[in-house]
């Protein structure tokens, strides 16, 4: 009994599998700018394969707002090979680029840091390691090169524009020799 059981539920998992790779690869063929509706039902039957009766859901109210909505629609499109994509570190896991492109490597702003009492020398750092875990990201994001972006000056919190130093992190753990350093100043 529990060996028939196993088998019959092992062919309704491989019916479903069966199913949805068929539906994506029909998702994949179709052509966002004519099949919107055609996009809507694909995905309204792959909802309906893993679980009945979910596309009467909010989630597709949604879908098909995105889908009626250029605007909306166009970010989610894939970037072209002739665009930039802006993201902030933390957005960036997980991906890969050839040319990385690390902004605003000064120091009081990235590890972020504040002086304790009008203490510039022994300043508080509100959250190094997050930080230093968020450059990490950053700088392994690269394929071929990453390019650290340090401003000649910057604007502190009082509005006033000072000479900018370079970041702690361009030379945590004397890690500056290991890069080749252009400095356009």
């Amino acid at each position: 009994m529990v060996v028939t059981s196993n088998w019959l539920f092992y062919e309704i998992i491989k019916t479903i599998h069966q199913r949805l790779l068929q539906l994506k690869d029909q998702l994949r063929e179709m052509k966002i700018e004519v099949d919107k509706n055609a996009i809507l039902e694909c995905c309204k039957n792959m909802a309906n394969t893993i679980l009945p009766k979910v596309s009467e859901g909010s989630s597709f109210e949604i879908l098909e707002k995105v889908l009626s909505d250029e605007k909306i629609l166009e970010s989610y499109k894939p970037i072209r090979d002739d665009q930039v994509n802006l993201m902030p570190l933390n957005k960036s896991k997980g991906l890969e680029f050839d040319l990385v492109f690390h902004l605003n490597l000064h120091e009081w702003v990235f590890p972020l840091k504040h002086p304790v009492n009008g203490d510039f020398k022994h300043p508080k750092y509100e959250s190094w390691q997050q930080d230093l875990d968020l450059h990490y990201v950053g700088i392994t994001r690269a394929k071929k090169a990453c390019y650290f972006i340090v401003p000649a000056q910057r604007t502190n919190s009082y509005d006033r524009v000072l000479v900018a130093r370079d970041s702690e992190f361009l030379y945590h753990n004397n890690v500056q020799v290991l890069r080749d350093v252009v400095d356009l100043r």
